[in-house]
């Protein structure tokens, strides 16, 4: 018998080596993160032989979504691509996951729980034993949740990304199905792998659109320093920029200097034009002028940060309320304003750039009531398609990032241009003093 355990041993060594290798393997062969979670489901349900294993991934509101699935013979239904509530996993079912680090098994059968982790011992002074601290009866609601999902064995392993919840390596059997704690270990080290994997590539990501930034601003630096007029050339940057954050219109404003005329240029979807005699009416407003006077009193105060205003959905700012009826004609739904800038106080003016409304579908895990005073589980999974018209759009970081990086540029380029005309100008002066002394 003796032999036969160690055999048995040595086998086990052999099998989950041979996973964690190929799982590692995978991680250091691709960039791609869906190629490495997909082949890393694949090969965990191979190895737990259960009937799906998934990668459930958390969003920031909380809700999440099934990113990566293997499922066997279709004996329980796909749920690759669909979204669940928040409230699917409460507060502290993610808090628990978080402090603690644990992991969970539901036999569904047997209406028990076993919650463990890697790290887990039990205090002397406490009067509970191992066996009453890891299992527990599971909660109703959670038992009837996953029957409904054709679900008896459930094995839960949070995922982590620099210390947050990223998301769950799930294992789903339609029959009751035990673990060992070798297993778990197993699903623990594959899960640690997936959080390598996660890291390599948001470090992909940044790289990624690091090099998109540089080579926008790369095609724009020398547009703006190029002999082309300085009309021609501002109206082609603000057309360049608006497409690069995927705008949908756009307008430049420069103020009026001791040389200048105040200058306008627009491209793309725009405002209802109020006052035809006044093109730049909307950068008089009030909305606007605080931008400037913001960004002016962060200078005062001896720190270079220049301050967005960013504005995803344009009918929920109250300080657009007034003059927000003349976007209504329009699919415009999000705005974002740079004062223009350079390094000084001085106010250049305004770059503002507009994004449409766009229409959503969201594919939900069953239809599910929003009102929270509805607790009960769902009476079924079946595909659920929200439909979402007219919805702001987000802006995200990047396109925050790309914005103010190609405004730095394009305060200097016009803050030159204003330099030359004064010198310009300064020249003619002298010009005619010394005609006048002649």
């Amino acid at each position: 018998m003796g032999r036969l355990n160690k055999y048995q041993e040595a086998t086990n060594v052999i099998t989950y080596g041979g996973l964690l290798h190929r799982i590692t393997n995978k991680i250091r062969q691709s960039l791609e993160l869906q190629d490495i979670l997909s082949a890393t489901v694949a090969e965990m349900r191979s190895f737990l032989q259960t009937d799906r294993v998934k990668i459930y991934r958390f969003h920031p509101d909380a809700s999440g979504q099934v990113i990566a699935e293997s499922i066997a013979q279709q004996r329980l239904p796909s749920l690759r691509g669909l979204n669940f509530p928040a409230r699917d996993i409460p507060p502290q079912a993610r808090e628990m996951f978080i402090k603690a680090r644990q992991r969970s098994i539901v036999d569904v059968t047997a209406e028990q729980i076993t919650l463990s982790h890697r790290d887990f011992t039990v205090k002397a002074s406490s009067t509970k034993s191992r066996e009453d601290i890891l299992k527990r009866p599971v909660d109703s609601c959670h038992a009837e949740y996953l029957r409904t999902m054709g679900v008896l064995s459930s094995l839960v392993v949070p995922i982590f990304h620099q210390e947050h919840l990223w998301g769950l390596l799930v294992s789903h059997h339609s029959q009751p199905r035990a673990f060992s704690e070798e297993d778990l270990e197993l699903v623990q080290l594959v899960a640690e792998q997936v959080s390598i994997a996660i890291a390599q590539s948001t470090l992909l990501t940044q790289a990624r659109e690091q090099v998109r930034q540089e080579t926008m601003i790369n095609q724009i630096t020398p547009l703006l320093h190029s002999p082309r007029p300085i009309q021609e050339i501002l109206q082609l940057v603000l057309q360049r920029i608006v497409r690069s954050v995927q705008g949908s219109g756009g307008r430049l404003y420069l103020k009026s200097t001791g040389t200048t005329i105040p200058a306008l240029y627009t491209y793309g979807m725009q405002p209802a034009l109020v006052e035809p005699e006044q093109p730049a009416w909307l950068e008089q407003q009030s909305f606007w002028q605080q931008q400037l006077m913001l960004n002016e009193s962060l200078y005062s105060q001896y720190t270079r940060v220049r301050k967005l205003k960013v504005v995803n959905d344009l009918y929920q700012e109250p300080q657009l309320a007034s003059f927000s009826w003349t976007f209504q004609a329009t699919p415009i739904r999000g705005i974002v304003v740079l004062p223009i800038q350079h390094n000084s106080q001085e106010s250049l003016g305004y770059l503002t750039i507009f994004r449409n409304a766009i229409n959503t579908e969201t594919l939900w895990a069953g239809y599910w009531d929003q009102d929270e005073r509805q607790q009960r589980p769902r009476k079924s999974f079946e595909v659920w398609r929200e439909y979402k018209q007219n919805q702001a759009p987000p802006w995200t970081d990047e396109d925050i990032e790309l914005v103010e990086s190609i405004g730095i540029h394009l305060a200097m380029a016009v803050m030159q241009y204003q330099l030359h005309q004064l010198a310009t100008h300064n020249q003619e002066l002298l010009k005619i003093v010394k005609l006048l002394n002649c």
